[in-house]
């Protein structure tokens, strides 16, 4: 299973292509499972709260699940991102989902935080309220994200109890938190930054209600994911590009030593290029999905 899975996530990086990379033909391989795939259903009463769910036909019961949470600076970006990923996954006997959340505005104060921690909170506890329904093991589910996806992916792994959020009344008696986690190049703390990538001031003030580290510190500390590891942490993978000059690599390792010192079990891919894989060939990006892959199977067991 493990050396199929590797080559579907291979092969279908290659055919869609990644983040602009340019992508090349290869032979297509026979998918282990059947997949069904159910488009924007509402997880929450918010128009942006959609997630699109990718099942695999036939495989065993109490599958493992991985929650996939697009970037885009917490302004931009969709579930469609990480469609084709999320059918890999479920062809290789995953539940997959790829969710949307609230957005923010650049120019207007619209859905600051913590309307976005509230929303992948939420969808992870719709995830398991209906894990019976769909086969699914409530025991066993995984976030995934890239950049201010990651940021959120890397919240759902280190908070522990449900974010007041204005949607926290919903399922309020199930867990909000995941096993473990593929954080790719996530901002983890807010404040540093905030000081080091003066260029993205504007997209973190949107985030946290238009203010900055000295009008409101507790509110940056608050949306940092580093704030929260402790002991019951899940385990997390962290990919990070050296030349990285949107999400420098001292917030990766930040996440890193952090995670270390609370002993819990870490690991770091580090790659020679920059945000989004910028500057990879599509063999590079390649190698470091099948590394992932890995894994999420050594982790999740599907």
């Amino acid at each position: 299973m493990k050396s199929l899975f590797v080559c579907n996530i291979a092969f279908l990086l290659l055919l869609v292509g990644f983040m602009g990379i340019t992508h090349h033909k290869v032979p297509v391989r026979t998918s282990s499972y059947s997949i069904r795939t159910i488009t924007n259903v509402a997880y929450g009463p918010k128009p942006s709260e959609v997630l699109d769910e990718c099942l695999p036909i036939g495989a065993p019961s109490q599958r493992p699940a991985v929650i996939m949470i697009h970037g885009g600076g917490w302004a931009g970006g969709g579930k469609g991102q990480w469609e084709a990923l999320c059918q890999t996954y479920a062809q290789n006997g995953y539940d997959a989902f790829t969710i949307d959340y609230r957005l923010t505005e650049l120019s207007t104060i619209v859905a600051p935080w913590p309307d976005q921690i509230g929303d992948v909170q939420l969808a992870v506890r719709y995830i398991r309220s209906i894990a019976t329904t769909i086969n699914l093991d409530p025991r066993r589910i995984c976030s995934f994200g890239d950049s201010a996806g990651a940021h959120l992916a890397l919240l759902l792994d280190t908070v522990q109890t449900i974010d007041q959020s204005d949607v926290s009344y919903l399922y309020p008696t199930i867990s909000p938190t995941v096993l473990c986690v593929a954080d790719l190049f996530g901002p983890a703390e807010l404040t540093r930054l905030y000081n080091e990538v003066p260029n993205d001031r504007q997209k973190l003030e949107a985030l946290l209600g238009g203010q900055t580290p000295t009008s409101d510190p507790a509110i940056y500390a608050d949306a940092s994911p580093v704030s929260y590891i402790d002991s019951d942490s899940g385990q997390a993978l962290i990919v990070q590009g050296t030349k990285d000059t949107t999400v420098p690599p001292d917030q990766s390792q930040l996440v890193q030593t952090d995670m270390q010192n609370a002993h819990v079990p870490v690991q770091y891919i580090s790659y020679d290029g920059g945000h989004e894989f910028l500057g990879l060939t599509q063999t590079e990006v390649d190698a470091i999905f099948a590394q992932i892959a890995s894994w999420y199977a050594k982790m999740l067991h599907p």
